[in-house]
């Protein structure tokens, strides 16, 4: 596990086994070179306000994408594209204390690879899916509003937010499952 909060280009090379990288937003950038390597890794972007699709153009062997918000003000969350799918990302996790709304935006996905979206935060969540079969997973007291892509997309809803989906796409008969508590 490594953890990176200097300013300044970053190398991490990933070992064999899982691997978590921790990164300060204001820190990862294209620059960085990001290799998880063997096993099932993931890259820990701490305290972010938004991430483009370009600072993943050098990362490469990671799994999931954790997007922890606590502090700051403002919308926080990714846009993830070409660069965020090459780099192997299938999953994104948006979690901490942070009131204010945190998203992903991977509409750009053009994987039949899916994404799988999961909230776990006390912010309201906004969710893009791609063109494959994508899940989303609302876990968190506060609301998910998702958008499905063209794939059979999959939407659940464990907690008391409420989860508002905006579009179910084109893509197949998308599942929803309900298992809310009070």
């Amino acid at each position: 596990n490594v953890s990176a909060a200097t300013v300044g280009d970053l190398t991490v090379l990933g070992g064999s086994d899982d691997d978590t990288i921790l990164i300060a937003e204001d820190t990862f950038n294209s620059d960085d070179v990001i290799k998880g390597e063997e096993g099932t890794d993931v890259l820990q972007i701490d305290d972010g306000a938004t991430l483009a699709d370009a600072a993943f153009k050098n990362t490469s062997g990671i799994e999931t994408l954790e997007l922890v918000v606590h502090t700051g003000t403002g919308s926080s969350g990714a846009v993830l594209g070409a660069n965020a799918q090459a780099a192997g990302i299938t999953k994104v996790d948006i979690s901490g204390s942070r009131t204010d709304d945190a998203f992903v935006d991977a509409s750009a996905y053009t994987s039949a690879v899916g994404v799988t979206f999961e909230s776990s935060t006390v912010s309201d969540s906004i969710f893009v899916g791609g063109a494959g079969t994508d899940t989303f997973l609302n876990q968190g007291a506060a609301d998910s509003t998702v958008t499905g892509g063209l794939g059979i997309d999959t939407f659940t809803q464990e907690s008391s937010g409420t989860l508002l989906v905006t579009d179910l796409g084109i893509g197949g008969a998308d599942v929803f499952t309900i298992t809310a508590t009070s």
